[in-house]
């Protein structure tokens, strides 16, 4: 996702880790989505909770199922610039059962419940 977000800070546990992100508001992005009414798309909260997995737990991992995402409130990067990660995991054989969030302070504006295959 190029220069889309930054990571401000991170913490970890066993089974869970969390981040603070930064969102670039001129990315090339919102020039598109939507212009005059910028928002963070879907599939770059599903994306980003994609690679901050990655990262933390360094592997390749893919997306096998997401029983449950929900999309709860739109994130304008001009007014939202950072928002926190949850990520709660627990890992079965290759597959992590995971558990996302995306928010600020009490606004949750997205929730997954998946499965990150390792490859």
């Amino acid at each position: 996702m190029d220069d889309f977000y930054h990571i401000v800070q991170t913490d970890a546990a066993a089974g869970r880790f969390s981040a603070v992100i930064r969102f670039n508001k001129d990315h090339a992005i919102f020039k598109g989505h939507f212009p005059g009414s910028p928002v963070v798309p879907g599939v770059c909260m599903i994306r980003l909770v994609h690679e901050l997995m990655e990262a933390g737990r360094s592997v390749k991992l893919k997306l096998s199922s997401a029983d449950n995402i929900k999309f709860l409130a739109v994130i304008d990067p001009r007014e939202i610039s950072d928002v926190s990660v949850n990520v709660d995991y627990t890992l079965r054989e290759n597959r992590y059962q995971v558990q996302a969030s995306i928010f600020f302070r009490q606004v949750v504006y997205f929730k997954l419940k998946g499965i990150f295959t390792i490859i």
